[in-house]
């Protein structure tokens, strides 16, 4: 622990004999009034030692590791300094739970352990961003885990409604996915209407995001889900859920005059979670 943090709890020898000069005055008021400021003084102390034990504690735990790492440790012990309390008592839960054993910093780790530890800091009031934080965190100090710097700069390109979602789609394997067409001809030339549309459920019922299309865009750049509409489910019932799908209720709804040839068109396809996707879920802790 930081010594400013140790001086923090030390009494003020000042403070310490104006006390001893209130107790020794013949004025039983002053004297009374020096047993309320001792007993304040020991609550507030009790209070602040309680909480350099959290620190110390935290820090012992993952600092005694890096030590040898010079800068990086130092860097490290900044960081987690800054963190509020309820940060430090999270994370310290969680690395807690790990065997001494399992508990080791490998050189090549360093570098996730120092990126993550930082960006926690920027994600206090964003609680599925900053458990997905905390877990890498800890699983990069967990040796049977496996980890990757780039990790961190995924969860940090994500927003905290997409954290929700990928809770969801990243212990699959695979998705149905589905595009709605407007066809304008007999030679079925169509126009796109809506992509990337997939299922998602709240207490039973469908829910759409607006933003879930370029959400699954977001996950395709990042490496973690591939779009295919070549390939699909070859049961076609699984798809007959699309029929309630919002969006798809909502075309009906908007192109219900359609004059043929035109007509509407939902192309089938598949979201596939990749291999990357299922690394970085076991990383976070989601799988």
């Amino acid at each position: 622990m930081p010594i400013s943090a140790l001086k923090d709890i030390e009494p003020n020898s000042s403070s310490v004999s104006e006390i001893d000069a209130m107790r020794k005055d013949d004025d039983a008021r002053l004297q009374a009034a020096s047993n309320i400021e001792i007993d304040t003084k020991l609550i507030n102390s009790q209070t602040n030692l309680a909480k350099a034990k959290v620190a110390h504690a935290l820090w012992g735990i993952l600092a005694t590791p890096v030590n040898a790492y010079g800068y990086a440790s130092r860097k490290i012990n900044e960081i987690f300094n800054t963190f509020s309390e309820e940060q430090k008592n999270s994370l310290r839960d969680k690395i807690n739970r790990l065997s001494d054993d399992n508990r080791e910093i490998a050189t090549e780790n360093l570098p996730t352990l120092a990126s993550a530890t930082e960006a926690l800091l920027y994600v206090e009031n964003q609680f599925d961003l900053r458990e997905m934080f905390e877990n890498l965190i800890v699983n990069t100090i967990d040796n049977t885990k496996i980890t990757h710097p780039s990790f961190v700069e995924i969860i940090k390109q994500l927003s905290s409604e997409e954290a929700k979602i990928l809770k969801v789609i990243l212990p699959l394997n695979h998705m149905a996915l589905s595009e709605c067409h407007l066809i304008l001809n007999e030679q079925n030339s169509f126009h796109v209407l809506y992509r990337n549309l997939i299922c998602l459920y709240s207490k039973d019922k469908p829910f759409w995001l607006e933003n879930i299309p370029s959400y699954i865009d977001n996950w395709a750049r990042l490496g973690l889900v591939t779009v295919s509409l070549d390939n699909y489910f070859s049961d076609k019932k699984t798809y007959d859920k699309f029929d309630e799908h919002p969006i798809i209720k909502r075309a009906n709804l908007q192109y219900k005059d359609l004059e043929p040839p035109k007509k509407l068109n939902i192309k089938n396809g598949l979201l596939t979670i990749t291999d990357f996707g299922k690394a970085f879920a076991k990383a976070i802790s989601i799988i």
